[in-house]
């Protein structure tokens, strides 16, 4: 993630290094963050729920979202996250289900 003080201005992704330096056989060594980054991130508030990110991530074909409180970067979310939250619900469900069932 790029910030400008607290707040995000881009961000470098393994997509971001592959399309703009690897496949255009770039020399990193001295290339800086602002000519790989994508500009202007899509970025979620604190207060939003899991819809609300995966939603974005769906409409904006991204896998990481950064969070933010007002103006301030406070995290970033991955579609991983989103994934081990959902197996955690399935988890906890499958438990409830299990405590129903009737004993034999």
């Amino acid at each position: 993630m790029i910030t400008d003080g607290d707040s995000p201005v881009g961000i470098v992704t393994d997509r971001d290094l592959t399309v703009r330096v690897l496949a255009e056989d770039a020399d990193s060594s001295g290339l800086p963050a602002e000519d790989v980054m994508t500009d202007d991130p899509q970025t979620i508030d604190r207060s939003e729920g899991f819809y609300e990110a995966t939603n974005l991530m769906a409409d904006h074909g991204i896998r990481r979202l950064p969070v933010c409180d007002g103006d301030e970067l406070v995290g970033i979310i991955t579609a991983d996250d989103l994934t081990e939250l959902i197996a955690d619900e399935e988890h906890q469900l499958a438990d409830v289900i299990r405590a129903q069932r009737p004993e034999y």
